[in-house]
């Protein structure tokens, strides 16, 4: 379990723009992440019954195509104990696209066509626009949600058999996967994959950053074989009265 675990978790089981979310949700409740990334340890040896698990994971990915679903959110600030609550949207289409709409408690965009990034926080009507938004681990860490790519490949995968993870999650009928990166990353320690054995999906999301605060991301109404429009994937600021900001990854 997470005590123990000195390695930094880049996840990106459902989005690394929840990077961005974690960091959102640390200025406002008033901590922050730490930049120290400790040693990693051994990665122990994978089991048959994990990689089977994995396997089916990725095939899930890889026939659903592209998907969305409604998200719940709960950040938990270790410094303070106080939780913020959100709830939206999310998205995902071949080859790397993803879109996270926030509605709740404020009204957000995170989108990225793969190449460039976009942040809209509607309430203060500013647009941070991100190039070279592109990373080589990013890719590798998210391919299985677009059909490709290998879990074991960039983390080290355990099958967590209790049932209250970290006294935050019940895992219910659900499989649970300890996830831990084989590359550090000073953002994350350690995520949880909380899976339905029956057909591979990802149901829930439990992840702890170097600070040990904790982030759950829960999945509902999940739709596969979805079709958008190519600039779905992108953001325009709605008005001339917005304020834009072009920065670098």
């Amino acid at each position: 379990m997470r005590s123990g675990v000195k390695s930094i978790l880049m996840f990106c089981a459902v989005a690394v723009f929840m990077a961005y979310a974690n960091t959102l949700f640390a200025q406002q409740i008033g901590s922050t992440v730490g930049p120290t990334v400790e040693p990693m340890l051994p990665p122990s040896p994978v089991t048959a019954e994990a990689k089977a698990l994995v396997a089916l994971v990725q095939d899930y990915y890889k026939k659903s195509g592209n998907f969305s679903a409604a998200f719940e959110q709960s950040y938990i600030s270790k410094m303070t104990m106080r939780e913020q609550k959100s709830e939206g949207m999310v998205h995902f289409a071949a080859p790397k696209m993803m879109r996270w709409e926030y509605e709740k408690p404020e009204r957000t965009v995170m989108v990225t066509d793969g190449a460039r990034a976009w942040y809209a926080d509607f309430e203060r009507k500013e647009l941070k626009i991100y190039d070279n938004f592109k990373s080589s681990y990013m890719e590798r860490s998210l391919a299985f949600l677009w059909g490709s790519g290998d879990l074991l490949a960039d983390y080290t995968i355990v099958i967590v058999n209790e049932k209250r993870v970290e006294d935050l999650v019940d895992a219910g009928s659900r499989t649970v996967i300890e996830a831990v990166p084989i590359e550090s990353n000073a953002q994350f320690e350690i995520i949880y994959l909380f899976i339905d054995p029956a057909s591979g999906r990802i149901e829930e999301v439990l992840w702890f950053d170097a600070m040990g605060n904790s982030n759950n991301l829960r999945f509902k109404d999940v739709k596969t074989g979805q079709k958008w429009a190519v600039d779905f994937f992108s953001f325009k600021a709605p008005g001339s009265d917005w304020v834009v900001e072009n920065l670098k990854f």
